[in-house]
């Protein structure tokens, strides 16, 4: 994201969009052409191949949380140590499945990423397990980033000594906000000064640390949102984070706000205030905008999962609910663990869905998500060198909307997004797709 830039074609960056603000990846995204469906025996033919030219990732979907946050509806399970150890056997399973295909081994990878759910929820003993699994079953490479997301409580000296042991090196906390009392109200169990401990704990054994918080909580004011910026640098963290809340539907949150047992959530313009808030204050601090809420030091972080799909790389998907695709073949696997665990004592790979999208929608996708995830730009020749499409003939009309509402500008080949593009990038986004996409995540509950 160009690190402040600026548009004034827009008079009022609160009604760049007459719709709601999208706040994260939060709609299904149309198609131009219908998927088509795989079946098993067509991804097993893929698999067989022994060449790999594209670069590759592996994902692993953690689906526990001790704790269940109040503003949280995603599809996940309470801990419980006998699912778990169950889960930690299928996962060793599916990666010895994979191992055996022809194409796992024919490309070392350069990432892993363990995500959830909560990946520190399990055990020490657990963690080193699947890590110790990865490195037997796939080519890993020595120069791998691999990285995962954290708790604060139960995540202890001896997970970070374990997943340091195995080459975890970076880890993303999820700490929400640093106000011990509205992390109370969020179902958030530490406190500021426990926080503060266990990050730079982190950093003492080697992580790069990077933490993510939400703005715009029931109750938080701009002091409070200020003092959590600048906690953030005083602690002088690799990545940082920012998001507003999505308040969703059916969660404790919602229910409390509606009951009036806690403080509505204030309105547009506070929620793109204090984003612009945390964006120049890193800003200004030397961090670098590498995608629409994330913000980096220079020379840290390295995002390689994260690089790996944006530039249409391979993602293998391991665990109950991770999702993954080989070129132009999407699939994921089923959310529940029973059922995870019951294909994979059947001998069969865990795939709920198996579809293949058109080169157009392949194209498309990745016009928007190097606009949004991670790119500080979008190359239009490298666009249409990969897929065969031009990106001006494609999306003049929807290109020059955005250029004139100050959301896009174009700088030679190079298409991005304004400061105020940034506030509003799924939307933005989202005009690429060929009809109005309906809000929900594949992971929330219906």
């Amino acid at each position: 994201m160009p690190n402040g830039s600026t548009a004034t074609q827009v008079a009022d960056i609160y009604t760049a969009f007459a719709e709601e603000r999208i706040k994260g990846h939060f709609y299904r995204r149309a198609t131009y052409e219908p998927p088509q469906p795989v079946s098993d025996a067509e991804m097993t033919t893929l698999l067989h191949q022994t060449t790999a030219e594209r670069e590759r990732a592996a994902y692993i979907h953690v689906p526990f949380c001790r704790r269940i946050c109040t503003f949280c509806n995603f599809r996940r399970r309470l801990h419980h140590e006998d699912q778990a150890a169950q889960y930690v056997a299928g996962i060793e399973q599916e990666l010895s499945m994979y191992s055996k295909m022809p194409y796992t081994q024919a490309k070392e990878f350069c990432s892993v990423y363990f995500g959830g759910g909560t990946p520190t929820d399990i055990s020490a003993a657990q963690m080193e397990t699947i890590l110790a699994s990865i490195h037997r079953n796939l080519p890993i490479s020595a120069a791998a980033e691999i990285a995962s997301e954290a708790r604060i409580d139960g995540f202890d000296r001896e997970k970070m000594e374990v997943m340091r042991r195995y080459g975890v090196e970076r880890i993303s906390f999820g700490v929400q906000t640093f106000s011990t009392q509205l992390r109370q109200q969020l179902g958030r169990i530490s406190t500021r000064e426990e926080i503060i401990a266990r990050l730079k704990e982190a950093r003492a054994i080697g992580f790069w640390v990077a933490v993510d918080l939400i703005s715009n909580l029931p109750g938080q004011t701009f002091a409070d949102w200020q003092r959590d910026i600048d906690i953030c640098l005083e602690l002088e963290l690799d990545g940082i984070e920012i998001y507003s809340l999505i308040l969703m539907d059916g969660t404790p949150l919602a229910a409390g706000i509606a009951a009036g047992k806690i403080p509505a959530v204030d309105d547009l313009r506070k929620e793109i205030d204090m984003y612009l808030l945390g964006m120049e204050r890193l800003l200004a601090y030397g961090y670098f905008q590498v995608g629409l809420f994330h913000f980096s030091k220079p020379h840290t972080e390295r995002k390689l999962y994260i690089k790996t799909r944006r530039s249409g790389g391979d993602t293998f998907g391991f665990g109950p609910g991770a999702g993954g695709n080989f070129g132009a073949l999407s699939y994921s696997n089923l959310l529940d663990v029973d059922e995870y665990y019951a294909a994979l004592q059947a001998g069969k790979f865990p795939v709920a869905m198996r579809i293949t999208l058109s080169r157009k929608d392949r194209f498309v996708r990745y016009v928007t998500e190097n606009l949004t995830d991670g790119s500080s730009s979008l190359s239009m020749k490298e666009a249409e060198e990969i897929f065969g499409f031009s990106v001006a003939a494609e999306f003049g009309a929807v290109i020059d909307d955005m250029k004139a509402r100050g959301l896009v500008e174009i700088n030679g080949d190079e298409l991005r997004l304004t400061r105020i593009g940034c506030v509003w990038g799924y939307n933005v986004a989202k005009s690429f797709y060929p009809q109005v996409s309906t809000p929900g995540h594949p992971h929330a509950v219906k």
